[in-house]
């Protein structure tokens, strides 16, 4: 347990009565859990989402996980490290057994385990309005940044790592909690860095050499080796060195910037931020500070990085604020316990009753109609001839015809050489680089209308639009053999 010294919080007996603390606690605990389910059972429009299902169903057809890269048309046959191809295997089974919209319930039911882990170490907090408090930013901005990916899968594997670290579970269950991460995601570094921080932090405190800690640490070792043990080898153990020297290539890429400023998401956690450094400073417990100062920083740096720091920022702030409580004279009632239960009761409701209308794909974002007609005409998932597109559709692509799908660019920036990484993005955010689709022997073109690509197209003799509305448009070389498809 992490040793945290006397509060400087207003010292008050608790306000909530004993009889109903307890059912006001399990009331708030389901709410959070069906904010958790709804933030995380979400309608799956997420590119990257589809490419981690289409290769699942690779991996189920096939019995063996590729490899190479199956996808792409320029770049065929590189060798590829399916980070996360447990993940991709488990979508791939969830939707062969009932349907693709189950997968929406799995990432619900993720995020439940998530919010259920991080409640538990709040458990000696005495007011129950302090301990929704501590949760209440990072499920907010789980809302967006909780995307239906495998990171759902890192962020359960991180709560579940400081579960043990703080002496909430046996050191022998991170074997198979860092064999699932390390196959699941490639997050799964920071389960060292969590135990690491705390283990400065708590030295700190003490000036004594934490030895259970280095224990935890000696058992994540163990447990990261053992994840060595798959279809992949230890290649998935040594992928997460090698993308930090693909820097370059993720340049421009969202997920890897700093989080912008007037952000929902980013006001949820510098909110979380702000007062987990205002409880270390006030309880000198650097046991509290290190890790968050160590995660925090990491939020501040990438936008992927926000959900794990906010993971370890709750877990600790929860445990550090034992026996707290809030100088607020408030007793709930029968009626406000009952109300809270029927509220998460209906959320629940809600949100099963969604999946049940809605299905699990939302592909209102992707040019399916325009698909459709490139099918049509062999323009599309055929070896005759390259379609230019965006990364996104790529991924689409991907989810639509697998292995067949012949893309020229989906968001796997850390596989795909950097030249050609380079000539997506000049094709994204330069309106004069046609040269690039003459290098790349494109010859038909699916983009966005509003975008200075299109302009580019609509302006130039050399290519003719067979199609267009308001969201997308379709571009033929006019001198092609494509141009009598089109």
């Amino acid at each position: 347990m992490v040793a945290v010294a006397e509060t400087d919080l207003p010292s008050v007996e608790s306000v909530e009565s004993t009889s109903s603390e307890p059912s006001m606690s399990q009331a708030v605990s389901r709410l959070l859990a069906a904010f958790a389910f709804l933030s995380g059972a979400r309608l799956i429009a997420d590119n990257s989402f589809f490419t981690h299902l289409a290769t699942g169903r690779l991996i189920l057809d096939d019995r063996a996980v590729p490899t190479s890269d199956p996808y792409s048309g320029i770049a065929a046959g590189q060798p590829w490290t399916v980070q996360s191809w447990l993940a991709s295997l488990i979508y791939a089974l969830v939707e062969a057994t009932a349907g693709v919209w189950s997968i929406r319930v799995l990432n619900g039911l993720l995020c439940v385990g998530v919010v259920a882990v991080l409640w538990r170490f709040s458990s000696e907090i005495k007011s129950v309005m302090l301990r929704a408090a501590i949760l209440a930013p990072l499920i907010a901005g789980g809302s967006v940044m909780w995307s239906p990916r495998p990171l759902l899968f890192g962020l359960l594997g991180l709560a579940l790592v400081l579960e043990v670290a703080l002496g909430r579970r046996a050191t022998w269950q991170l074997l198979p909690i860092m064999w699932i991460w390390v196959n699941t995601h490639g997050s799964f570094p920071l389960a060292g860095v969590a135990v690491g921080t705390i283990l400065v932090g708590r030295w700190l405190d003490t000036r004594v050499f934490p030895r259970a800690d280095a224990k935890t640490l000696g058992w994540v070792t163990a447990g990261t080796l053992l994840g060595g043990i798959n279809p992949l080898g230890l290649k998935i153990l040594t992928f997460p060195i090698e993308l930090l020297g693909r820097r370059e290539a993720l340049e421009g890429v969202t997920e890897w910037e700093r989080p912008a400023l007037l952000t929902f998401q980013f006001a949820a956690f510098a909110l979380l931020l702000a007062g987990a450094l205002f409880v270390g400073v006030r309880r000198r417990s650097w046991t509290l500070l290190v890790p968050t100062i160590a995660f925090g920083a990491s939020g501040l740096m990438a936008v992927r990085n926000l959900s794990s720091a906010a993971v370890v920022i709750v877990a600790m702030l929860g445990v550090t604020l034992s026996g707290a409580t809030l100088p607020i004279n408030y007793r709930p009632s029968a009626l406000i316990v009952k109300a809270t239960n029927v509220m998460a009761v209906c959320i629940s409701l809600l949100t099963v009753l969604s999946i049940a209308a809605t299905g699990g794909l939302g592909l209102d974002p992707y040019p399916v109609a325009q698909v459709d007609w490139l099918e049509e005409r062999g323009l599309v998932a055929s070896q005759g001839g390259q379609l230019g597109h965006a990364d996104d559709v790529g991924n689409y692509l991907e989810l639509r015809f697998g292995a067949d799908a012949n893309v020229f660019m989906d968001d796997r920036y850390d596989y795909y050489p950097l030249d050609l990484v380079q000539d997506h993005r000049a094709l994204v955010v330069e309106s004069d680089r046609l040269d690039i689709l003459d290098a790349r022997g494109i010859d038909v073109v699916l983009w966005e209308t509003e975008t200075e690509l299109a302009e580019s197209l609509l302006a130039s003799p050399e290519w003719e639009i067979a199609q267009s509305d308001d969201d997308w448009l379709i571009a033929c070389r006019v001198s092609s053999a494509s141009h009598a498809s089109c």
